[in-house]
């Protein structure tokens, strides 16, 4: 992990976004950036290997922590991964800071300014969080399949603007287990997608036809304003069974 370009920073009214780079810890070998004014130990972002794992690490409402890999010629494929979701961190005490409690696995991805993304970039969302789009449902027990679409570059969202650019597919209550692993599968095939825990089919969408992701795109991990740790991710090429002679 040797990010040239990773943090788009707030700019001034009318001026474009600021790319910054993030600053990589001699001993940890994890990247960070601290917040102008913030003690050391208060990096609101960081990320990097920690005990074999990859650890995206956020309490910043501005930042999405995003890693893509894949080839973006990939079509239908299986992605596991383990996830751990850690506690909120103290951002300035006695406050705890809100845990967003959003992360999961991107497919279908695409980053057409690879890797910077201008707001062209667009996915298939199979995630984990308490804010699931739907209603201005906030809680701490949420899954959702959702499509983001590109959109222009903005420094400022507005609700209205932020839901015509995405859709949810399927949604349901789950409860989000904390401090250990759970198990999450992502199927992308044909137009479909499937997201699975511990091997239960949960969720189910069509990816709308006029969608960048409908047939191929890369993957990725994302969080926002939280702490997550992948392990043991692994990407499987899907391919159609063939009907046999009775026709099933």
């Amino acid at each position: 992990m040797t990010p040239s370009h990773a943090f788009i920073e707030r700019g001034s009214p009318g001026d474009p976004p600021v790319i910054g780079k993030p600053t990589r810890g001699p001993e940890t070998g994890v990247y960070h950036k601290i917040d102008k004014g913030s003690a050391p130990d208060q990096r609101a972002t960081w990320f990097g290997v920690v005990d074999g794992k990859l650890r995206l690490q956020t309490s910043s409402i501005q930042q999405h922590l995003t890693v893509v890999g894949g080839d973006p010629q990939w079509t239908d494929y299986q992605v596991d991964v383990d996830l751990i979701n850690r506690a909120s961190r103290i951002r300035a005490a006695p406050v705890k800071w809100w845990n967003y409690l959003k992360f999961g696995l991107y497919g279908r991805v695409h980053v057409p300014q690879f890797p910077e993304t201008r707001g062209g970039h667009s996915f298939v969302a199979t995630e984990i969080g308490d804010y699931a789009n739907e209603g201005y449902t906030a809680s701490d027990h949420a899954l959702q399949i959702r499509v983001k679409y590109p959109e222009p570059p903005i420094l400022n969202r507005d609700h209205s603007h932020w839901l015509r650019k995405t859709k949810i597919l399927d949604y349901d209550a789950w409860r989000v287990p904390h401090q250990q692993a759970f198990h999450l599968t992502a199927r992308y095939f044909g137009n479909h997608v499937e997201l699975w825990i511990e091997g239960q089919k949960m969720l189910s969408g069509i990816i709308p036809a006029d969608h960048p992701g409908v047939r191929q795109g890369r993957i990725a991990l994302w969080t926002f304003e939280t702490w997550c740790d992948f392990d043991n991710i692994k990407v499987t090429q899907l391919v159609p069974v063939a009907a046999d002679r009775s026709g099933r």
